[in-house]
């Protein structure tokens, strides 16, 4: 469900301290959004754009100020047909842009379109980023470059992700057009995936793959110096050919101008498809770095057996309260494998003050839960924890037999996780060689 809250919301949100529009890094009037179209079955993608964009984001891109953001819908096109990523939804959205074929990318909503690709795709993608982020009123254009300040927030609740985004667009007394009437779009993407690409004939490392929405088509209808708050949910599909790993899916939020369906570089626009241009792009990540906000502090966890179950403690604190806390545990993870990690996930009890029958969750404290594997069952987890902005810390993956210490067993005594293997076997070593000495000395 979706709703629509204006004005209060947001005052609140500027009066903690929103920044204002055109502070964004590189000197940019926004953040600009590429749209990749794709297939790990199209050989001019796995070869030219895939690498371009996945080098250009790995050093530029995926950095705290994220100073752009792209997104791959996944396509069924090139020999085999076999992408496991495309989507109904995916489809849709090359039609959208009327896209004839992979790989086509599409800037700030088909400003810049670039189709195909070759051994200089990379510095074009480059110059595309750059061109499209210094967009402003431009001279030939019928309509002015709105400018729009955004950010967006999202939370992770066992089934999926709430995700809350806040839209103000502030008095320009330039602009020719005081109205803003656009569409909000609310992309749901997954980083980091391994797949197999039939193409290449090999595993491949895929980049902000798209999983689907968490709002689609939002009307917004804003005059100079208004806002707004947008509210929209995705659920996790458990339908897919790969599973989703939540530890690596964000948010992208984009916002298009329904007035200008036309301005572009010079002639090199999708001037097809009358698609409406983006103003503004923002993730939770942006989102973080503009507000200046930092996520809970996530301390060392503690992990005992009890009996029956592993205990996990850790001390969580942040200034703005905490909302909620979940660990992610795995038995089958392996350092620098392309297998799919199978997560599990559970809610952790956060601390609380209690004043009578009234409890509120605590700044500070100790977050506590309860993983049902076996006690020779070593694994591997990780902490995601929000406070009260709905700002997200995610600790590093963490080996469970590293946290371990002992507590009381069933029967009173002592009970740790099992012994990590490989100092098992220098231990047997060790005491091989103390043998073999004494037996020389006698």
């Amino acid at each position: 469900m979706r709703y629509v809250l204006i004005g209060l919301l947001f005052a609140l949100m500027i009066g903690a301290g929103l920044a204002s529009a055109g502070e964004y890094p590189n000197g940019y009037t926004h953040r600009p959004i590429m749209e990749l179209f794709t297939s790990t079955s199209c050989g001019p993608c796995m070869n030219y754009a895939d690498p371009a964009i996945a080098e250009l984001w790995e050093t530029e891109g995926d950095t705290p100020e994220q100073p752009w953001v792209f997104i791959a819908f996944h396509q069924s096109s090139g020999g085999a047909l076999d992408d496991k990523f495309v989507t109904d939804e995916s489809k849709e959205r090359a039609e959208h842009y009327l896209v004839q074929a992979t790989p086509t990318a599409e800037f700030d909503g088909g400003y810049i379109e670039v189709i195909g690709g070759g051994e200089d795709t990379k510095d074009e993608y480059d110059q595309d980023f750059d061109d499209s982020g210094n967009r402003d009123d431009e001279i030939f254009s019928a309509t002015d470059f709105k400018e729009v300040t955004m950010y967006i927030h999202q939370e992770f609740d066992g089934d999926g992700f709430m995700v809350n985004v806040s839209v103000e667009y502030p008095i320009d007394l330039d602009d020719k057009m005081p109205t803003l009437d656009g569409t909000l779009e609310v992309f749901m993407v997954e980083d980091d995936i391994w797949a197999y690409s039939s193409a290449l004939d090999e595993v491949v490392l895929l980049h902000n793959v798209f999983r689907g929405y968490a709002i689609k088509d939002m009307d917004v209808q804003l005059n100079q110096g208004d806002s707004a708050t947008f509210i929209g949910r995705w659920d996790i599909p458990h339908d897919v050919e790969v599973p989703v790993d939540p530890l690596n899916v964000f948010a992208v939020a984009v916002l298009y101008d329904d007035d200008d369906t036309s301005s572009e570089r010079e002639a090199d626009g999708n001037h097809h498809a009358q698609s409406p241009r983006a103003v503004q792009c923002t993730t939770p990540r942006a989102t973080l770095y503009d507000l200046g906000e930092e996520g809970p502090i996530i301390g060392v966890p503690e992990i005992t057996w009890n009996g029956r179950a592993w205990d996990i403690e850790v001390y969580l604190n942040d200034d703005d309260n905490m909302s909620s806390a979940w660990i992610f545990y795995t038995t089958n993870y392996t350092e620098n494998s392309t297998d799919v990690i199978e997560w599990q996930w559970a809610e952790m009890i956060l601390p609380s003050e209690c004043h009578g029958p009234v409890c509120d969750i605590a700044s500070s404290g100790i977050a506590k839960v309860e993983i049902e594997l076996g006690r020779t069952e070593a694994f591997y987890f990780r902490i995601v924890a929000y406070d009260g902005n709905k700002t997200a810390s995610i600790s590093d993956i963490m080996n469970s037999v590293d946290y371990a210490s002992s507590s009381k067993g069933d029967k009173g005594g002592t009970e740790t996780l099992p012994l990590d293997p490989s100092l098992f076997i220098l231990a047997v070593a060790f005491a091989l060689i103390v043998v073999a000495r004494r037996r020389r000395r006698e």
